[in-house]
């Protein structure tokens, strides 16, 4: 589980310097793209990985604090 957080985290920050340094609208966006893939893989596994360590009971505010606004 945690290689394919990593390989995430890897796609993420390839899409950021590709966005980075690209020099005209089609490397823009395939950086993006990249970064795209990158970051949902980021927020799925963080999704599964709470749902396998935390207790059914106190799960709903592991899910619910990073959402709330101050």
């Amino acid at each position: 589980m945690i290689q394919l957080v990593l390989a995430s985290a890897l796609f993420f920050a390839v899409g950021s310097i590709v966005a980075a340094v690209a020099n005209n609208f089609t490397m823009m966006i395939i950086g993006r793209s990249i970064q795209g893939i990158g970051g949902g893989g980021i927020l799925t596994l963080g999704e599964i990985l709470v749902t396998d360590l935390v207790p059914l009971s106190v799960r709903g505010g592991m899910f619910s604090s990073p959402n709330q606004v101050s």
